[in-house]
């Protein structure tokens, strides 16, 4: 069932809405919540961006809690990576590739092993 509720305005906001039902979606959190604490980039930067990518997906008065919020978190994470140049559009898709075929490859119930 998708719940609409009105866009957050603040990362605070943001997570004190959110409902993590994959674990992935639990992941890209922590992975998020990870680089705040490098300061790599601020919680402002992140909402400017993932708005901007929510938006573009659900509409500017609502959103929808589903997998389009998280795609859209992720989208927003890969943007500031490659702004900051941390990363390359090229290098994030291999990544996203190899983990694709990692996951694929693992047996039901076992952890999916990953080699870079």
């Amino acid at each position: 069932m998708n719940t609409k509720r009105k866009s957050p305005r603040d990362f605070d906001q943001l997570i004190s809405s959110i409902k993590l039902s994959e674990p992935w979606q639990g992941q890209l959190y922590a992975i998020t919540l990870a680089i705040f604490d490098k300061g790599i980039f601020t919680k402002q930067d992140f909402m400017l961006c993932f708005r901007k990518n929510l938006s573009k997906k659900v509409g500017l008065q609502s959103l929808d809690y589903d997998d389009d919020f998280f795609l859209a978190w992720l989208v927003s994470l890969e943007s500031i990576i490659i702004d900051l140049k941390l990363g390359l559009p090229v290098e994030l898709n291999e990544l996203k590739s190899k983990l694709r075929t990692a996951f694929l490859n693992a047996q039901h119930g076992k952890p999916v092993k990953f080699s870079s």
